[in-house]
């Protein structure tokens, strides 16, 4: 008996065989990339993967061709973009207690990540509030922090930490602010050595000597991924 019809091909047969087949491959291939991907994505993968609170979550700061992202402290106390950082300000103090710390480290794992940019719109909001602050740019590699508030680069300090016994508070650089002091990175030869100056006793008297009159000091250093001296 001759059949009515082809046995082959079967058209509806093949297009369903192909779509099954094509959603199991791009399920598997949505799986692995999510497995490979590692980076951390949300307030909640980081209280997960280290057991830590988050105390802040900050927005991404416009790009410009200039090195900026910290918020004109003339302007800033109607800036709702520095809303974040009193955020942040009002959960550290939440986190120290009744014993507010009196000197911050602000870093980051890589370059680029925005530790320069969190270290000075925190200070602004630190010092809207009275406090006297200063800002000391540790990272002896790459100084960004006098650029970050239109401050020409000069002494600070590397100078401090190569030249002895010098008077820090003739170091520290006006800002918009008056409760706002930044101390650059400075001009120093020896900032090509920059992890022995950093790991030096004169560094740990030059913060205490910073910390003398002022409430609070953050302090920004190099990435901890390319630098011994972070």
């Amino acid at each position: 008996v001759l059949p009515a019809r082809p046995i082959r091909p079967q058209p509806l047969v093949y297009i369903l065989t192909s779509l099954i087949v094509a959603v199991v491959v791009g399920m598997g291939l949505v799986f692995l990339v999510e497995h490979l991907d590692t980076k951390v994505k949300s307030p909640a993968e980081v209280t997960r993967l280290l057991g830590l609170t988050v105390i802040g979550a900050l927005p991404v700061m416009p790009e410009t061709k200039e090195i900026t992202g910290v918020l004109d402290p003339i302007t800033v106390g109607s800036n709702p973009s520095l809303e974040p950082y009193h955020l942040l300000r009002t959960n550290l103090g939440v986190a120290w207690g009744g014993a507010p710390a009196k000197y911050i480290l602000v870093t980051s794992a890589e370059e680029g990540e925005g530790k320069t940019t969190v270290l000075s719109n925190l200070g602004i909001a630190l010092a809207m509030t009275g406090k006297r602050i200063v800002l000391v740019d540790a990272d002896l590699r790459r100084p960004q922090l006098h650029r970050q508030f239109g401050l020409a680069r000069s002494a600070g300090l590397a100078d401090l930490l190569a030249e002895g016994n010098r008077d820090p508070s003739s170091y520290l650089r006006k800002t918009g602010l008056d409760s706002l002091q930044v101390l650059s990175a400075g001009l120093s030869e020896a900032q090509a050595s920059p992890a022995l100056l950093l790991g030096s006793d004169r560094m740990r008297q030059v913060l205490r000597n910073v910390g003398e009159g002022n409430d609070i000091v953050l302090v920004d250093t190099p990435p901890v991924l390319y630098s011994s001296d972070a």
